[in-house]
C-alpha cells in the first residue's frame, strides 16, 4: 500500500482511530518517526485527563509535536500558513494569510487530511468571493467544521457566497468578528438557512443594528446555536429585545452583548422573556443598566440557570450588587463580575 491509500481511508472515516494506527504501523516499519507521533496523539485523545500514564505520554508528545510543527511550517509557509495545531497525529487547525494556500492544497491534503479548523486573515476584498467559493468546495477542506474569517472587511459579494454555500452546513463554529456586516451583507447572512449545525457564532464589532439582529434572531435554521457573541455592535434596547424574545435561540447557553448601548428597557425585556431559559453565561458589560437593571435581573426566572454573569461598567452600586447576590433566581451563579472602573464607551460604528 501507499501512504496515500491510508490517508484516503482516514478521510473516509475521520472519527475512527483504526486507519491512523494502521498508518502508524506502516510508518514504523519504514523507520519513520511519524508513526510514534500518530500513536501517542491517538492515545492521548482517548485517555482520561486523570490517567496516571498521561504525563509521560504528554512529555514525549511535546517533543514529537515540536518537531512535526517545525517541519510542517517549513513546508507550508510558502502557502501563507503561519501556524498549525495537531490532533491525533495530523494538522487539525491552521492559521493562514492570503490566498496562496488554495493553490497549494496538495501538501495540505497530505499533512491535514481531515483539517477541521481554519483561521483566515488578509483575504483581499476583490478576491474574497472567488476565494471563499474555492475554499468551501475544495477537496482539501471537505472536513472543515470551524471557520474564522474575522477582520477581513468582507462585503456583500463574499458574504453572499458564504451564506449560499451548501458546504457551510457542516460548520459548527463561524467567527466573523470585525467585518462591516451592517446593512445588506448582514441581512444576507441573517437570512441564510444553511447554518443548520452551527453551535457558535461570533459577530463582534460588525456594525449590526436591531434590523439585522432581529432577522438573525428569528432565523429558524439557527436552532442548534449555543454561543452567540454580539459585543461592540449597535443593538440598543430593541436589538437586545429581539434576541431575548427569539424562539430559534432557545438553546443558547452563552450570550455576549458587551458594549451595545443597552439600557433598562432592554434588560427588562430580557428579564421578562421566557425564551432564553437555558442560558448559563451572560455578559452585559459596558451597558449602562444601573441598579434598576440589576433589580430586573435579580427578580427574573429567566436567569435561573445562569452560572456566570458579567456586569462590568454597568452603573451598578454596592446596593445593586447586594441585590444580585441575594437573589434566589441567581443561586447557581459561580462567577459574578460587577464593577465600575471606567465609564462605558460609545459603540464604534461603520460608515
Amino acid at each position: 500500500m501507499r501512504e496515500e491509500d491510508f490517508l484516503e481511508e482516514i478521510r473516509r472515516v475521520p472519527a475512527d482511530n483504526a486507519p491512523r494506527l494502521l498508518l502508524a504501523d506502516w510508518l514504523d516499519e519504514r523507520g519513520d518517526p511519524r508513526g510514534e507521533f500518530i500513536r501517542i496523539q491517538c492515545a492521548l485523545a482517548a485517555m482520561p485527563a486523570d490517567d496516571s500514564g498521561r504525563k509521560a505520554l504528554a512529555e514525549r508528545n511535546a517533543e514529537l509535536e515540536a518537531e512535526a510543527k517545525s517541519q510542517a511550517l517549513a513546508e507550508l509557509r510558502p502557502a501563507g500558513v503561519l501556524d498549525v495545531r495537531f490532533h491525533r497525529g495530523f494538522i487539525d487547525r491552521m492559521h493562514v494569510e492570503g490566498t496562496q494556500f488554495l493553490d497549494m492544497w496538495r501538501p495540505i491534503a497530505r499533512l491535514a487530511p481531515t483539517l477541521g479548523g481554519l483561521a483566515w486573515r488578509k483575504l483581499p476584498s476583490k478576491q474574497a468571493p472567488a476565494a471563499l467559493g474555492k475554499l468551501l468546495e475544495g477537496p482539501a477542506f471537505a472536513h472543515l467544521s470551524a471557520l474564522d474569517l474575522s477582520g477581513n472587511a468582507l462585503m456583500f459579494p463574499a458574504v453572499d457566497v458564504l451564506a449560499s454555500s451548501k458546504a457551510v452546513r457542516r460548520l459548527v463554529t463561524l467567527k466573523l468578528n470585525d467585518n462591516p456586516l451592517g446593512g445588506e451583507a448582514g441581512m444576507r447572512l441573517a437570512r441564510s438557512t444553511e447554518f443548520q449545525k452551527l453551535q457558535r457564532l461570533e459577530l463582534a464589532r460588525c456594525g449590526l443594528t436591531p434590523r439585522e439582529t432581529g432577522v438573525l434572531a428569528r432565523n429558524a435554521g439557527l436552532t442548534a446555536l449555543e454561543t452567540l457573541m454580539l459585543g461592540g455592535n449597535a443593538l440598543g434596547d430593541d436589538g437586545f429585545r429581539n434576541v431575548a424574545l427569539a424562539a430559534p435561540l432557545e438553546n443558547l447557553r452563552t450570550l455576549s452583548v458587551v458594549e451595545n448601548e443597552i439600557g433598562l428597557p432592554g434588560v427588562t425585556a430580557f428579564a421578562e422573556s421566557s425564551r432564553l431559559v437555558r442560558l448559563s453565561n451572560l455578559d452585559l458589560s459596558n451597558n449602562w443598566i444601573g441598579d434598576a437593571g440589576a433589580e430586573a435581573l435579580a427578580t427574573s426566572s429567566s436567569c435561573g440557570r445562569l452560572t456566570e454573569l458579567k456586569l462590568l461598567n454597568c452603573g451598578i452600586s454596592e446596593g445593586g450588587l447586594a441585590t444580585l447576590r441575594k437573589s434566589p433566581w441567581l443561586a447557581r451563579i459561580e462567577r459574578l463580575e460587577a464593577s465600575d472602573d471606567t465609564p462605558p464607551r460609545r459603540v464604534p460604528r461603520y460608515a
